[in-house]
């Protein structure tokens, strides 16, 4: 199938290039890594706040992926330990279950994740902590 494109003076042009959508059948995932960490705050009683962090899981191929359970760590003014699994946007929102008043500081790093099926490779070009 060709792609032919008009411009406004009457030019044609011709592509008959191959597409591959995004999500191509050419790629076979095997491993799982941590897109992105966006650290936030949540508005609690009285004043006080707990610390969330949406994490985003990506296959090798640039699927988000569904189903991995992503451990984590907040550390500062809020700490503790957490996990939780991914949905099918490849996201999971990680919510401290303390709080702490005012502004609190905290970080939250990834420890881990876990999927039946692909392992985990970090990846270089992306941070696995975050701090707010």
């Amino acid at each position: 199938m060709c792609l032919t494109v008009t411009d406004d003076g009457g030019a044609i042009g011709i592509d008959c290039s191959l597409l591959a959508a995004a999500g191509s059948c050419f790629c076979t995932p095997s491993t799982v890594h941590i897109e992105m960490i966006e650290p936030d705050l949540l508005k609690a009683d009285k004043g006080e706040r707990y610390g969330q962090a949406l994490v985003k899981v990506m296959d090798d191929c640039g699927n988000a992926v569904s189903g991995v359970t992503v451990y984590g760590t907040f550390s500062g003014d809020l700490s503790e330990s957490i996990n939780g699994q991914t949905g099918g946007d490849g996201n999971v929102l990680l919510t401290t279950t303390t709080s702490a008043k005012g502004k609190p500081v905290f970080t939250f790093c990834v420890d881990n994740v876990s999927n039946g099926t692909l392992s985990y490779a970090p990846d270089d070009n992306v941070e696995t902590c975050d701090s707010f």
